[in-house]
């Protein structure tokens, strides 16, 4: 490493690699003909805020179609409003969706497109203060689960 803005990178790579953040927060309306039902396109569980209803998706085919029940449920879950979609109600009382249409970035690509213009420290605070869209796993929890499925108990000493 070469001095602090790589040491600052690097700890921030560390600790949110994988992560993607939200730039601008835009909602775009879907068109009619969009079937949200769809669950690779719309309800990956990826997209969920709360953890029931990630379970639950997980626990679904991938290529099963929500009911329109299944997506009242998921969205309810999600308090109308997933990383990709929200459930809106028009004025008429009909329900509507809207899709993120909003720029995002990755820390790696912050330093850089950023780095010429600020310092690491600026940019990882930037970083910080915009809000995740995709979330990266907690390596040691992913590690420690790793190591319980390989440790498998055995039948005699």
């Amino acid at each position: 490493m070469n001095g602090l803005p790589d040491f600052l990178k690097h700890i921030c790579d560390d600790e949110h690699g994988g992560e993607v953040r939200l730039l601008r927060r835009n909602w775009a309306p879907l068109p009619r003909d969009v079937d949200v039902r769809n669950p690779p396109a719309f309800w990956s569980p990826e997209f969920m805020r709360e953890e029931e209803s990630r379970r639950w998706l997980k626990g679904r085919g991938a290529a099963q179609w929500l009911t329109w029940a299944d997506v009242n449920w998921v969205s309810s879950q999600n308090l109308d409003k997933t990383l990709l979609i929200c459930k809106c109600v028009a004025a008429s009382g009909a329900h509507t969706f809207s899709i993120r249409a909003g720029t995002a970035a990755t820390l790696a690509q912050m330093h850089h497109y950023g780095e010429q213009l600020r310092t690491a420290c600026d940019i990882c605070r930037l970083y910080m203060d915009m809000p995740v869209l995709i979330c990266k796993r907690n390596a040691r929890e992913e590690r420690h689960r790793r190591q319980r499925r390989r440790v498998e108990p055995s039948g005699s000493c």
